[in-house]
């Protein structure tokens, strides 16, 4: 079987001493899974420096 997972999320991108950083979140949800993977309802975050040349 293969995982399906459903995600819609935010993010904010935000600047601290000049340095950029984007942060994420929301709700993650497991259609299908393999055996023993994760099921049902879940959460996700991230936060990402931003790197500038």
């Amino acid at each position: 079987m293969i995982p399906i997972a459903l995600y819609a999320g935010v993010s904010k991108l935000m600047v601290f001493d000049g340095v950029p950083i984007s942060f994420g979140a929301g709700p993650i949800y497991y259609v299908s899974n393999t055996l023993g993977g994760p099921s049902g309802w879940g959460a996700r975050a991230t936060v990402t420096l931003v790197v500038l040349k």
